[in-house]
């Protein structure tokens, strides 16, 4: 905010204006609109307000089928979020959801969830952190965010429905965030 002094009259007036009134100063970045649901989703790469009601784009049939999941169940996308399972053939049974955080700044994310026991990732060249949650049946949760350029964070959980220790289940949860942060910018 500025404060600009006008005459009115013969009476000077003190005026508050917005930055971005003010001639030779930007003032602070304006947030994207967010894409609505029937919009048509532009190719990608994407900012997160465009996957705000387009969460499943971020991976198509190819990538699917490359990773044992199934095309994701009818969701309400309103909610915020997809949500995939892994084919009914695959030895493992996991869920992955997908959130554009696009609302927060990559800060306050870390601030927020990150833990002592999180771990630092670098994905694509970009910011992240890993949690590993378990529940009392010994089934785990790989939840993962990254930072992304356009402000925001990928929220990512890779879960399994049982109880599983396999190494291979967190770099697969890393394998599948990396080819969504590279398809948003």
């Amino acid at each position: 905010m500025a404060v600009v002094a006008v005459v009115l009259g013969a009476l000077p007036v003190a005026v508050l204006v917005s930055d971005r009134d003010v001639p030779g100063h930007a003032g602070p970045a304006r947030r994207p609109a967010v894409l609505g649901p029937d919009d048509p989703l532009p190719p990608p790469p994407w900012i997160l307000t465009q996957l705000a009601y387009h969460q499943c784009a971020v991976l198509g049939p190819e990538d699917l089928h490359r990773f044992g999941f199934q095309t994701p169940e009818p969701i309400d996308d309103s909610l915020g979020f997809c949500h995939w399972r892994s084919a009914p053939e695959a030895p493992k049974k996991i869920k992955m959801f997908f959130t554009p955080e696009y609302r927060y700044k990559y800060t306050d994310i870390v601030a927020e969830y990150r833990m002592e026991e999180s771990r630092d990732l670098t994905i694509g060249q970009r910011p992240g952190f890993l949690t590993v949650e378990r529940n009392r049946t010994g089934s785990r949760k790989y939840k993962i965010w990254v930072g992304v350029p356009s402000s925001g964070a990928i929220q990512f959980e890779y879960a399994t429905e049982q109880p599983d220790d396999d190494p291979e289940l967190c770099a697969a949860a890393i394998e599948v965030v990396t080819v969504i942060s590279a398809r948003i910018k």
